[in-house]
């Protein structure tokens, strides 16, 4: 129940900071962090994918509160969400479907980190890029490559200063 507590606060502290403080952090107009992404990226894989994706649609709805547009952000942890697990099983296909639920994150070696979470970051800044402007220009592309760099850099820090055990 303790552990519970904890998760549910930091997760509301960390979308309260991602409106407040992350949002405002952009990079030429062209990226802002996406920290909260962390969260999604750390949600214990023993979760069923029902669970996880009604999770993560509820952040990215929190979230679009304070970014707009609303949907966009839910779109794009829902394709992070759906990616994680599948990338999981790539980068470990000895352990299978059922192994992959088995995966401590926060136990990883420092090393693993910018492997696993690189991929993600980049399908979610993708579909929030393609969700928020509804066109594939090359701006979008670059917004997609920009926030995945700038929010990749962000999630590393939050996650090796909160997260590493």
């Amino acid at each position: 129940m303790e552990q519970t507590i904890k998760t549910v606060f930091g997760y509301v502290l960390m979308l309260v900071l991602q409106g407040v403080v992350f949002d405002r952090m952009t990079l030429w107009d062209l990226a802002s962090p996406s920290a909260y992404l962390v969260l999604a990226l750390f949600l214990p894989l023993r979760l069923s994918p029902t669970w996880e994706y009604l999770a993560v649609f509820g952040m990215g709805m929190a979230v679009g509160l304070f970014a707009k547009p609303i949907g966009a952000h839910a779109v794009g942890l829902l394709a992070l969400a759906w990616f994680r697990r599948r990338w999981l099983a790539v980068l470990n296909p000895n352990l299978g479907e059922k192994g992959v639920s088995e995966i401590a994150l926060e136990r990883m070696s420092l090393r693993s980190w910018p492997v696993y979470m690189a991929p993600p970051v980049l399908i979610y800044e993708f579909t929030v890029a393609v969700a928020a402007n509804l066109s594939l220009s090359a701006d979008v592309w670059l917004k997609a490559l920009f926030g995945t760099v700038y929010s990749l850099s962000v999630c590393l820090v939050i996650s090796v200063i909160f997260i590493r055990k």
